[in-house]
């Protein structure tokens, strides 16, 4: 797995000013694979370079996993990206370009 943002700024005030790390867990993948994680038939994740991504996040002290990955879901939706935290079947550490 590697490292995409560790403790980079987030540019909130407090204890949220660093970020904890974040590692990429799925990104492009082959139809079999998509089909083997239960991946839409039609997901961004089987486009290359992918659209997709599947995160996994460090913990902030005081703050739930639902919390913090709903601060991460918002901020990349601010930017214009799909968050799986917003699907009828949630999968809070799916991000897209939508």
């Amino acid at each position: 797995m590697a490292e995409w943002w560790g403790s980079r700024r987030t540019g909130l005030k407090g204890r949220f000013k660093f970020f904890p790390p974040l590692f990429i867990l799925s990104g492009y993948r082959t139809p079999n694979e998509n089909r083997a994680a239960g991946g839409a038939r039609d997901s961004r994740h089987l486009r290359c370079p992918s659209w997709a991504a599947d995160l996994r996040v460090g913990n902030i002290e005081g703050l739930s996993n639902d919390e913090l990955w709903g601060i991460l879901g918002g901020w990349w939706k601010l930017h214009g990206g799909r968050w799986g935290g917003d699907f009828s079947r949630r999968d809070l550490n799916h991000f897209d370009l939508g």
